[in-house]
């Protein structure tokens, strides 16, 4: 649990400080075992802090991760003899701190220790430290000179990073091992390498700006300098080659078979390099950032490293050598001015992102030998107008020619199994495809805005996954072929040029989204299996106008261009683009689906048949110009937003068994006169009327009951209409198994409906049409005549 420090030793320490120093009641501590662990600082904390040996007689021996991050008005910490540990970032970006001392007793310390400190100008180690670690000095600007302890084996990654104004560094004998990119970015003009040093990694000596020479000891078993150069002690590997020279051109030794990672990288001088015909690999960012145009690699070269030609921005022709079998990730990402490449009948790997952003890049083939084209392969090569892919291809890597603006001509291998994420998004060239039989899988947005004109599936066992061809403004026609079961989400949205669409017989689901503002769309052919139907897979379609399904279908029919489940009793979508004013729905229907009239904007005229009783989410949404819309009596359920942004209705009335009002159900409606209610007060939803007119007049029926003068800030009038007294059962007769129940004669001429129940809570509607003389007739048949209906109610059904 933090502490803070006692107050008494606070007043006894704080008569050491100066005026401008921290006082230690900005320390916050934890005691842990026998030992306190310094965990933050006051980040308002200023001048000089410091730490006392011990509190409450327990010596300070660790400061954690982060415990004076950001603390950047100190000038100076002044640490305790007894400090073991600092942990990751303790001091990082602490930009007012100008010196530091490590204590002798120091053993372990954190990654990221010093980085940012840019006003740090001295540094002294103590004895007992023996790695430097990653990042601890990265971009502290003030740096310029250091000496290292002998203590000190392991210079960590990224170290002195970005110290642009360190010139000096020397490195005492017991130094094993220096980090990748130890000194990028500082300004070392010569440095010697010791004796012990037995591991240099790659990129570890790169990016000294202005260093002339390597030196190595005469005495170190691993390595050696020749010219300023770094081999290893046999002369098979360049090591390093220093940065500053001006000399323009270098010949590589015949003995040398490995360039190390980072050996020439970022070396603006060079211009022309002849290769050992030995060489056999060239490793990570060997030659990354340099200024070469052109290189020619050796027949024996057999692999290229990761990021070895990393943006070498002005490279225009580059020999692989015939015997090459791999290319790194990244090895030639950004080379921007390459306008062609031959790749070598030997290359069996090619890397993550190898071409990437190789904007001048406009033809390329693809040896058989390679059977996956990887992420990001030729992502934004947007010059790129063909390419020969592998007769073995089976697998293209996610956004392996994203936004090949260029790519015209693309004609997929026979074998080919896979094309993953944004493979070929944002093509916009690309016109015509034809997908090949043993395609599986078609992945996320694999051609999403490209410039597809015309689709063809081979009959392939292909899986779409959404967004495959979304946004592919200019594609008119698709052949889905037999081997595809589902349209998954948002698989066609925003074709705006499709016509028309044929969905095979074997496809029995289309999702959400699927054929979204494909605003051209104007036919649709549903297959014979089709099963699945999602209310969105043709919103906004607004000129769709025709659609058909064969007669066998098992589960769907269509009449007058609308669709319904196979009973006709649920209406599932009439399109948007229906041309008719006035739509009469079928007197079997009970359920108008979610989304059923939705952007439905030519009619003004709905008619609902007599047993309706739901009306699902949206299922008017967006009417425009639909004026008036009497909801039968059997209307029980509302959905959310069902009504929303109808503005031209004026007129509507809320069934009796209608008992809430979702949210927005009612919303936008802002020419509406009059809402009357059949039955009591309903629940309201959040923002039922939201934006709807202010003025309309609240009608209700005079058995309703909870509505008060006004109602949501309209005003309430009682409705001149007969009004029946409550029917009552008085009389269950069964005459040979079939069932007559007869309510009292007050009420025999009211519209009365009949409800059964098990358990006198939920109630359920009885299909038995109307009453004869206040008696209504079911034969021991009926449906809805069930073992577990044993209660009946009779209500009448107000219009």
């Amino acid at each position: 649990m933090p502490h803070r420090l006692p107050l008494i030793l606070l007043l006894f320490l704080s008569s050491f400080t100066t005026l401008k120093a921290a006082t230690l009641n900005d320390l916050t501590f934890e005691v842990t075992g026998d030992h306190i662990t310094i965990t933050a600082c006051n980040p308002s904390a200023s001048g000089t802090l410091t730490l006392p040996p011990r509190i409450d007689a327990k010596p300070v021996t660790i400061i954690a991760d982060e415990a004076f991050k950001g603390c950047n008005r100190l000038e100076q910490i002044k640490l305790t003899p007894d400090i073991t540990t600092i942990g990751d970032a303790a001091f990082r970006n602490c930009k007012s701190l100008t010196s530091f001392t490590l204590p002798d007793s120091l053993v372990t310390m954190g990654d990221y220790c010093f980085f940012g400190c840019t006003a740090l100008t001295s540094i002294n180690f103590g004895s007992g430290l023996s790695e430097i670690p990653s990042n601890t000095f990265s971009s502290c600007w003030g740096l310029k000179s250091i000496t290292l302890p002998g203590s000190i084996k392991t210079i960590g990654e990224s170290a002195f990073l970005g110290c642009q104004f360190l010139t000096s560094i020397t490195l005492i004998s017991g130094l094993e091992s220096i980090g990748q990119d130890a000194f990028w970015g500082t300004s070392i003009t010569n440095l010697t390498i010791p004796d012990s040093v037995f591991e240099i990694q790659a990129s570890a000596l790169s990016g000294t700006r202005l260093l002339i020479a390597y030196t190595v000891s005469p005495d170190n078993p691993h390595f050696q300098s020749q010219n300023g150069v770094i081999y290893n002690k046999d002369l098979t590997t360049l090591v390093a080659y220093p940065v500053g020279p001006s000399t323009t051109n270098f010949t590589i030794p015949e003995s040398v078979t490995d360039i190390a990672g980072g050996a020439f990288e970022a070396n603006l001088a060079l211009s022309q390099i002849t290769f050992s015909s030995n060489l056999t690999s060239i490793g990570q960012k060997a030659f990354a950032y340099t200024r070469m145009s052109t290189v020619t690699l050796p027949d024996s070269l057999l692999t290229l490293g990761p990021e070895a030609f990393l943006s070498c921005g002005g490279l225009t022709s580059i020999n692989l050598g015939p015997n090459l079998t791999a290319i790194g990730d990244n090895a030639f990402s950004y080379c921007s001015s390459l306008p062609s490449i031959s790749l070598p009948e030997s290359l069996t790997t090619l890397g993550t992102s190898a071409f990437r952003n190789c904007n001048n890049l406009i033809q390329i083939n693809l040896p058989d030998a390679i059977t996956t084209i990887p992420t990001e392969a030729f992502l934004r090569c947007t010059s790129l107008q063909s390419i020969e892919l592998s007769s073995k291809l089976k697998t293209i890597g996610e956004s392996a020619f994203d936004t090949c603006q260029s790519l015209q001509n693309l004609v997929l291998p026979a074998k080919l199994e896979t094309i993953a994420n944004d493979a070929f998004s944002n093509c916009t060239s690309l016109t015509n495809l034809v997908i090949p039989s043993k395609v599986k899988s078609i992945q996320a947005r694999a051609f999403r805005n490209s410039g597809l004109q015309s689709l063809t599936f081979h009959d392939s066992p292909t899986e779409l996954e959404s967004q495959a061809f979304s946004g592919c403004q200019n594609l008119t026609s698709i052949t889905l072929g037999n081997g595809i079961t589902s349209i998954p989400e948002s698989t066609f949205r925003d074709c705006f040029s499709l016509q028309t669409i044929t969905i095979p017989n074997q496809i029995t689901r289309i999702s959400d989204w699927a054929f979204q503002s494909c605003r051209a769309l104007t036919n649709v052919a549903f297959g014979s299996t089709f099963a699945t139907f999602t209310p969105s897979a043709f919103h906004d379609c607004e000129r769709l106008n025709s659609l058909t399904i064969p007669p066998e279908n098992q589960n769907f029919t269509i009449e007058n261009n609308a669709l319904y489940t196979k009973d006709l009793t649920t209406l599932l979508m009439v399109p948007t683009g229906l041309t008719n004013s006035t739509f009469q729905v079928p007197p079997t229907v009970t359920e108008l689906g979610e989304r059923a009239f939705i952007n439905c904007l030519n009619l003004t005229q709905i008619l609902l048949p007599v047993d309706l009783e739901i009306i699902s989410d949206f299922a008017f949404y967006q009417c425009k110009n639909l004026t008036s819309l009497h909801l039968p009596p059997l209307v029980n359920h509302i959905g959310e937003s069902a009504f929303r942004r109808c503005y031209s209705l004026t007129q509507i009335n809320i069934p009796a068994d209608v008992t809430h009002l979702p949210k927005q159900a009612l919303s936008h409606l802002q020419n509406l006169q009059e809402l009357t209610f059949f039955g009591n007060t309903p629940s309201l939803g959040d923002d039922v009327f939201k934006d709807s007119a202010s003025n309309f007049t609240v009608i209700i029926h005079p058995t309703s009951r909870g509505f008060q003068n006004t109602f949501e800030g309209r005003p309430v009038t009682i409705a001149d209409v007969p009004v029946y007294p409550t029917p009552r059962i008085t009389k269950i007769t069964f005459t040979h198994g079939d069932l007559a129940i007869q309510v009292q004669e007050a009420a025999s001429a009211a519209p009365l409906t009949l409800y059964s129940s098990s358990d006198l809570e939920t109630w359920k509607r009885m299909s038995t049409g109307a009453s004869q003389n206040g008696t209504f007739h079911i034969p021991q048949d009926h449906p809805d005549l069930g073992k577990k209906t044993g209660f009946f109610e009779v209500r009448i059904s107000y219009h």
